[in-house]
């Protein structure tokens, strides 16, 4: 891709780096956000490359009313949740019952390498969790659990004030918490989770490597510590 030559607005020239570079630096958060508000990994990243197109479509006409990033998220927030409208709210109760059925779990193939088995389980757990959430709840906890945005940037996202945006995650914290704390052996090592995959997450140090990057990040970056330590889905490298 050539890069995009300055567009002149209200007499300024608002000049944007090209597109491979603007790829690479918001590549990653857009398809995070994706993967976790979408549990169908097609559908994740269907959305994440829908997003993309939309984005590198409409740069020509981007006017630096908000920030760059601002910009790029808001349409890609509009584009997932379009994909995912129609899903729907577990209770707690629900959740704890879908959560139960997974020590019925039967582990893929053998040839997979275990490691990447295990966390790619624990990647699926974590997507699950947020099924606790409403979408625009889901999405404002991600913005700022994954892309550390302030709270009156996520509000121009969603369209509110940054007051309701604060009361949204900090409702979502704890409803979350509450049930990861109760079910997830990894948030909390006294958790109730009895899925097959514990015993071999325990084997391959997978515990001990969360509680390393919780203490680095702290405990209300649980999901963006996760993120360094799974499987990334690359949903953008196409487009570079």
């Amino acid at each position: 891709m050539n890069p995009i030559p300055a567009m002149h607005i209200d007499n300024s020239t608002v000049r944007l780096p090209p597109p491979p570079e603007i790829i690479r630096q918001y590549g990653p958060l857009v398809s995070s956000i994706a993967r976790r508000m979408i549990a169908n990994p097609v559908l994740a990243e269907d959305a994440a490359q829908n997003a993309w197109l939309e984005i590198l479509k409409s740069l020509p006409t981007f006017q630096a009313r908000s920030a760059l990033s601002t910009w790029i998220y808001t349409i890609a927030s509009r584009v997932i949740m379009r994909t995912i409208q129609k899903e729907r709210v577990y209770t707690r109760r629900e959740m704890a019952a879908l959560f139960d059925k997974m020590q019925h779990y039967i582990p893929a193939p053998a040839d997979i390498e275990r490691e990447l088995r295990v966390k790619e389980t624990c990647d699926k757990c974590l997507t699950g969790f947020l099924y606790c959430l409403d979408t625009e709840s889901k999405l404002a906890f991600l913005l700022r659990e994954l892309g550390d945005l302030p709270s009156h940037e996520i509000a121009v996202i969603l369209d509110k004030n940054a007051a309701s945006v604060r009361q949204i995650i900090s409702r979502s914290k704890k409803k979350l918490t509450a049930f990861m704390d109760d079910r997830c052996f990894l948030f909390n090592p006294e958790g109730s989770c009895t899925c097959r995959i514990k015993k071999e997450a325990v084997e391959i140090d997978l515990p001990a490597t969360v509680h390393k990057m919780k203490q680095m990040l702290g405990k209300v970056r649980f999901y963006k510590a996760m993120d360094r330590i799974l499987p990334r889905k690359n949903y953008w490298k196409k487009y570079l």
